[in-house]
């Protein structure tokens, strides 16, 4: 329940920064708000490799249950960070978007474990991908106060009134310091926040 309350704060701070629901696609099983529909491997897939194939940019978020390169997108479904030929995974779908689309991706994730998936992103050559994390690979993530002290909600809020992304990233992980670590890999080299982010070009104007 926590979790699509979060997905819903982030819905709202989209639109907050003039997004419109056409270029929002939500996918959940239990959200009361302009869902476009259920949360399935199959409705990911083709969002992220059909419905975004020619955007300029995009923005991935995705909340829930997690564990070690592994996501519960539903009671009966979980994705891999990496996949392979047969199923692949969030890795493999990306690889197909950014084949063929000019911009970034930025990928925001808020699970258990959700720094795990790091490493496992890694862009392809010559591909910006930004990976935001709100916990490291082996700890938890909480979803306390019904979802309103979280580093989802507190992100989001920031994003609500700022709309930059190292802003709220680092002002949620400050939020959440005492409970968890959030993560953030901006340079591709598939390590959490360390001192190289600080030389990426532009950090504080994305």
């Amino acid at each position: 329940m926590a979790e699509s309350v979060a997905g819903d704060h982030a819905y709202l701070a989209l639109l907050g920064q003039e997004y419109t629901h056409e270029n929002i696609l939500y996918l959940s099983p239990n959200s009361s708000i302009d869902v476009d529909n259920d949360a399935t491997k199959a409705n990911l897939s083709d969002a992220i490799t059909n419905w975004a194939k020619d955007a300029g940019e995009v923005l991935l978020y995705m909340t829930d249950h997690g564990g070690d390169g592994t996501f519960h997108l539903n009671e009966n479904e979980i994705i891999r960070a990496q996949g392979t030929e047969e199923a692949p995974g969030l890795d493999n779908w990306l690889d197909e978007l950014q084949e063929t689309m000019p911009g970034r991706v930025i990928f925001i994730y808020d699970a258990c474990q959700s720094g795990s998936f790091i490493p496992l992103l890694a862009p392809p050559p010559g591909k910006e991908r930004i990976l935001i994390t709100s916990s490291s690979a082996h700890d938890p993530a909480y979803f306390l106060n019904s979802g309103a002290l979280s580093f989802s909600y507190q992100f989001w809020a920031h994003v609500f009134y700022d709309a930059n992304l190292y802003h709220s990233f680092d002002t949620a992980s400050v939020m959440m310091k005492a409970k968890q670590n959030a993560h953030l890999d901006a340079n591709g080299d598939g390590i959490g926040y360390d001192e190289s982010e600080m030389d990426v070009p532009g950090r504080t104007s994305w």
